[in-house]
């Protein structure tokens, strides 16, 4: 139930970026709240604050990979805080394999900017779509590798 929550969400901020191409920050905010909320709970649940600093790392190192794309205009400031929002949303499931979402969101905007190609059409896009995918297929990979994360 409550990855659902923070899919619903996530999916609703690409779709706003899809239309807009600008991400809300009270939509930012709400799933960087909701994931930093797991994450905590987590760690509490599990008793060892460890998971929560491990989380924090995780989670640093993408935004600050994210950071320095926004800083060469490889993406914009608002994916990036997109970014760090769905990295704390997703890393009481993927782990360690949050830092996937980097590459694997640029390569599923590699792929649109192809499809764009094909189609004659502009190559910019948003990126917050395929930052939104690559987390979905993260926590599916992630549910099925190890089901102990599958609600009860």
């Amino acid at each position: 139930m409550l990855y659902g929550i923070g899919a619903l969400i996530a999916l609703r901020l690409a779709a706003v970026d899809e239309h807009t191409y600008t991400l809300p920050n009270r939509l930012t905010a709400l799933l960087a709240a909701f994931g930093a909320s797991q994450v905590i709970g987590v760690s509490i649940w599990q008793g060892s604050p460890s998971l929560a600093l491990s989380a924090a790392a995780i989670v640093g190192i993408v935004g600050a990979v994210y950071f320095v794309l926004a800083l060469t205009g490889s993406c914009g400031f608002g994916d990036m805080k997109f970014a760090v929002a769905l990295a704390l949303t997703i890393v009481p499931i993927t782990g360690i394999f949050t830092i996937y979402l980097v590459p694997l969101a640029f390569a599923i905007s590699a792929l649109r900017v192809i499809g764009r190609n094909v189609r004659h059409r502009p190559r910019k896009h948003p990126h917050g779509m395929s930052l939104a995918i690559a987390s979905l297929v993260l926590m599916v990979s992630m549910l099925q590798i190890d089901s102990a994360f599958m609600p009860v």
